[in-house]
């Protein structure tokens, strides 16, 4: 039933990229909504309060950390998943991440069935009340 479909927010600022991971999630059932930008981004999560959100990190106007950082800091949106899909690729990034509150990491490039999968996995653990 077409209202209940999960929404993900895409944070990419690549559009190429943006557009593979629309395509992708749409393939597979979610509803997908984009922001380029990470103060796109918090305002469509303050409006929108899509079910997870893909988050990358180097982002324009603030970066995919400090957008994870907000969300994690506003109990209204605290709870929505996230999985920070990005180039950086370094211990650092990742403890980065982690510790501002993302679910998951994952590195570009990626493969369209890991992502999915991650995905799934990220909403099965929130179904069984494992996250915030």
């Amino acid at each position: 039933m077409e209202t209940d479909k999960k929404t993900i927010l895409v944070v990419e600022d690549e559009l190429g990229i943006r557009e593979l991971l629309k395509f992708i999630l749409e393939n597979a059932g979610y509803r997908v909504l984009v922001a380029d930008d990470g103060l796109k981004a918090v305002s469509c999560i303050q409006q929108k309060s899509p079910d997870m959100i893909l988050l990358d990190v180097m982002l324009p106007g603030i970066d995919g950390i400090e957008v994870c950082r907000q969300v994690r800091s506003d109990p209204e949106v605290a709870h929505i998943p996230i999985l920070m899909l990005t180039a950086k690729d370094t211990p650092a990034s990742l403890e980065a991440g982690l510790k501002q509150g993302a679910d998951d990491y994952m590195i570009k490039p990626f493969e369209p069935e890991k992502v999915k999968s991650r995905v799934a996995a990220l909403f099965k653990r929130c179904s069984r009340g494992r996250l915030i």
